[in-house]
């Protein structure tokens, strides 16, 4: 049972991973709380659903929703944040929550407020020695996530715009005072994190029934992971999303109402400990 939570909640980080450092990236480089970076991910779910339910396959869905919601998000940037930057924190985290309410409300009308089940692409277990079965499909999220994971170490140690990225992300200012232009690494910024987030809502559905408010309680989540991390450090939302993953799915074995609950503790903690987060600086 616990080398089968193990497994989960590695699965379970991986996808907070994703979102949580799509999360990481925006704050760093808009200094923008982005409260609609959940509906990305609830909206993913969404389209994987009715793409699956219209004939096509899961792969080919997963491609196509990863897509339109990274389009959805640049369209989001260019139409909507971007005459925020600069506003002040709280207006901008109030104006995002006003669009992740009307998003939801559309969800609803579209596709209305039960629960949704979406298949795995894979099913089946893995036996291993004493009698431990591990659930093939969250084998995949786990090699999905870390292969993410190392693509966007590369991206940013050993590539030019990456680099540039980092920088915006961890001390914009000086890459500003050099006369970097800001607009382009905040454009690219802007769609990875889209489509981090959306690719976590596809890995997730399988896993997690698919229903409007699924978007409040995944973005929740990301904010504890991006503040128990550290704000704007990418290394601290990736440590914190494994460690909540696998705490998550640990007390599930209590008890599956306290697993939500559990990550907010342990943020609390962790806070009360370390206020400026994990790899946070004072």
């Amino acid at each position: 049972m616990i080398i089968w939570e193990l497994i989960n909640g590695l699965a379970i980080g991986g996808i907070f991973g994703m979102i949580s450092i799509g999360l990481s990236l925006t704050f760093g480089a808009l200094r923008i709380l982005n409260f609609a970076h959940g509906l990305f991910y609830g909206l993913a779910a969404y389209i994987l659903y009715a793409l699956i339910i219209d004939g096509l396959n899961f792969s080919i869905s997963a491609l196509l929703a990863v897509a339109l919601i990274t389009i959805f998000g640049y369209l989001y940037e260019r139409v909507f944040l971007r005459r925020m930057y600069g506003e002040n924190i709280d207006y901008t985290l109030l104006a995002t929550y006003a669009i992740t309410v009307t998003g939801i409300g559309i969800i609803k009308l579209i596709w209305g407020a039960d629960y949704k089940q979406v298949n795995p692409p894979i099913s089946g277990v893995i036996n291993l020695p004493l009698n431990i079965s591990v659930d093939i499909y969250r084998i995949l999220i786990i090699l999905v996530s870390l292969i993410v994971f190392i693509l966007i170490i590369i991206l940013f140690r050993y590539t030019n715009i990456g680099k540039i990225i980092v920088g915006f992300v961890e001390n914009r200012e000086e890459l500003e005072m050099l006369g970097i232009n800001p607009r382009r690494p905040v454009v690219i910024v802007f769609i990875l994190g889209t489509a981090l987030a959306s690719l976590a809502g596809i890995l997730h559905a399988p896993i997690y029934t698919v229903y409007p408010y699924m978007v409040y309680d995944m973005i929740l989540i990301a904010f504890a992971i991006v503040v128990t991390g550290g704000l704007g450090s990418l290394m601290g939302s990736l440590v914190a999303s494994y460690i909540f993953g696998i705490v998550y799915a640990l007390i599930s074995i209590i008890h599956t109402s306290l697993s939500y609950v559990s990550i907010f503790l342990l943020m609390a903690l962790i806070l009360i400990i370390k206020p400026e987060g994990l790899f946070g600086e004072r």
